[in-house]
């Protein structure tokens, strides 16, 4: 915490993760568009120099860097992903979207899926611990386990079905598809070494 007569300036949460033996972000490991708690963007080199040794600051929104991007050593981190639903009211505005072998290949999964003649049944709730059972079972033999694993991640997909979210952030990771289907935000990394 830096602060001086009038009060706190700036604040950098954080702890001490003692399996990687650097700080860290307070909180979980599941971090996306950090910010940094000052009262004037000029506090951020201040907090950052007082801040312990070794410290690994990730996932820091690019809005957050500025204007000490040049001053300040930051480096680019695994971006994360985004659907913007405003700008998709069908599937087809989606698809439009993807590259046109991408839009092809969809497109033909799409065909040989219909032709197994599946029924559809949307908002029916009472599925989900089905489709999270069955994805789990899908990348149960994979070295990273399913996302479903995660009860803070299932607790946020179920928020955002329950509040009608405006869009749908797919997190950092790549996991090798989504730069070919959804839209990249680029975050950053503070290292002090």
């Amino acid at each position: 915490m830096l602060k001086n007569q009038t009060g706190v300036l700036g604040v950098l949460p954080l702890w001490f993760n003692s399996e990687l033996k650097q700080y860290e972000w307070f909180g979980s490991p599941w971090h996306e568009d950090n910010r940094f708690f000052v009262s004037d963007p000029v506090i951020i080199p201040l907090l950052l120099a007082a801040a312990p040794t070794p410290t690994i600051l990730n996932a820091i929104a690019t809005s957050a860097i500025f204007p000490y991007e040049k001053v300040i050593s930051f480096q680019p981190d695994e971006p994360k992903y985004l659907i913007d639903l405003t700008k998709v009211a069908s599937l087809d505005d989606f698809l439009d979207s993807l590259k046109k072998k991408k839009r092809y290949n969809l497109r033909r999964d799409f065909r040989l899926i219909s032709q197994l003649n599946p029924t559809v049944t949307i908002n029916h709730f009472a599925d989900y611990q089905e489709m999270v059972r069955l994805n789990k079972l899908r990348f149960a033999d994979r070295p990273d386990p399913s996302d479903w694993d995660d009860p803070r991640k299932r607790a946020t997909f179920e928020k955002i079905m329950v509040l009608g979210m405006k869009k749908i952030d797919f997190l950092e990771g790549s996991y090798n598809w989504k730069e070919s289907m959804l839209s990249e935000v680029k975050l950053f990394k503070y290292l002090k070494l």
